[in-house]
Parts: structure tokens; C-alpha cells; sequence
């Protein structure tokens, strides 16, 4: 997975091939127009990034959407850098890591090799509409999941037990 950092601002209309006025939107770009559309009218200011993902923020996070280009049905939010560790740390992080991902379903906490955490959710549905119809759920959970990440993070590095 490759995302930016920060909001790119770049709009993409589609990716229809330039020479084909004919050409219908791909079902991945009709894929992303629909979550903009949808978050938009949810209240959202979403915006395409560089990479293509569709980035919102919700409730002091950075959330990324991504559509799958070579699998229509399988979606996934993002919550990149949510908190850096020292080298020391990094094994608590992977071990709070992975209680939150055995503790919540569909959401996932990942240590990177850069030594951050991201928190993700990973599904497949039947299209991007179905989706839709939990993505505000969707949401909530990640971001729970990615505050007890930082709560048990801290909680153990203060006591030196997890719970």
C-alpha cells in the first residue's frame, strides 16, 4: 500500500483512455465517484489524492479510502502514521497491535518497518454501494479501534502489563 502523506488535492475525472471520447468510466473510477459523492453529501470535504485514494477527515483523524482496481468488490480505510514508536517500543506496539486486530473484526493494526502504526479495514462487498450503506459504521470503528490502539499502548507502557 502506497499513500500520501497529506491530502494531494488532485481531482481525477477518470481514467478513460484520452483517444476514446466513447469510453465509459472504469468501474473503479465509478467506484470512487460514488464514495466522494457519498461523503460529500454525509457532510465530509473528501478530496483525491495523488495515489488516487479518496481522503477525509473524521473527528481529528486522517482517513484514506482505497478501491481495489483489480478486484471491483474489496474496499479499504485507512488510518495511516496514527502513532509513532521509538525502536525500543516496537515490540509493545506489535503486541498492542495485535490484541486490537484479535479484539476487533475487520479492523487491523499494523506495525510498519518505519516504526509506525496504522489502523485499517479490509472488506469485500458486493459493490460500492453496499459499501456505502456502512461506511459511516465503518469509520467509527476504525477510529475506535485506533483509539484503543493509543489507550493500551499507553496504559501498558506505564504499568508494563497489557490488558
Amino acid at each position: 500500500m502506497t499513500l500520501a502523506g497529506k491530502p494531494g488535492g488532485y481531482v481525477v475525472e477518470h481514467t478513460m483512455n484520452e483517444f476514446d471520447s466513447d469510453c465509459e468510466p472504469s468501474i473503479y473510477d465509478q467506484n470512487i465517484a460514488h464514495v466522494v459523492a457519498f461523503l460529500k453529501n454525509e457532510g465530509f470535504r473528501p478530496e483525491i489524492t495523488e495515489t488516487g485514494s479518496v481522503y477525509f477527515k473524521f473527528e481529528g483523524h486522517h482517513i484514506y479510502f482505497e478501491a481495489n482496481p483489480n478486484d471491483e468488490q474489496q474496499f479499504t480505510l485507512i488510518i495511516p502514521d496514527l502513532w509513532p514508536i521509538e525502536p525500543d517500543e516496537r515490540d509493545l506496539a506489535i503486541r498492542t497491535a495485535h490484541l486490537v486486530s484479535e479484539r476487533f473484526r475487520c479492523i487491523k493494526a499494523v506495525v510498519l518497518d518505519s516504526n509506525k502504526v496504522w489502523v485499517l479495514y479490509e472488506g469485500f462487498h458486493n459493490d460500492v454501494a453496499a459499501f456505502t450503506v456502512i461506511l459511516n459504521r465503518t469509520v467509527e470503528r476504525l477510529q475506535y479501534g485506533a483509539r484503543r490502539f493509543v489507550d493500551v499502548f499507553n496504559e501498558t507502557k506505564a504499568s508494563k502489563t497489557i490488558n
